[in-house]
């Protein structure tokens, strides 16, 4: 088959501009933080670039739960050991905790709610229920 104008053209007419769809924004938010992120000096330096979520250290010990710096929580309400597994594909530092309302699973914690609301809607894509929760801890100065 061949496109002559005429054909072009009737094709053109009838084509719909595109919708935005969650995935197509969730990616281009993706895409963006990571742009952000990895900035063009530490490129050009060659530094090596570790993953976003990581365990935070403190003198090479783990700090679990939540620093004073980080009041966005990305929690999965559930103390299922398969569902903790399955986050912790996308999330490796992910872990069982305890607060007043019951157990749940805490996929990270951010010092601003763009990248937990990413990591929360990267989870929810793979059925997972996760959610953003602000929950300030006083810092000891």
């Amino acid at each position: 088959m061949f496109i002559t104008k005429e054909s072009h053209r009737d094709v053109s007419a009838t084509m719909q501009p595109l919708k935005p769809t969650l995935l197509g924004l969730l990616q281009a938010l993706i895409f963006l933080s990571v742009s952000w992120l990895v900035s063009k000096p530490s490129r050009s330096q060659n530094l090596n670039l570790e993953p976003i979520i990581q365990p935070q250290t403190e003198d090479g010990v783990t700090v679990l739960g939540q620093p004073c710096e980080n009041p966005y929580v990305v929690a999965i309400p559930s103390s299922n050991p398969q569902i903790l597994e399955k986050v912790q594909q996308y999330a490796p530092s992910a872990f069982l905790t305890n607060s007043p309302l019951g157990l749940y699973i805490q996929a990270g914690s951010f010092s601003d709610r763009a990248p937990a609301e990413i990591l929360s809607l990267t989870l929810r894509q793979y059925n997972l229920d996760a959610r953003v929760a602000y929950l300030p801890v006083p810092c000891n100065l």
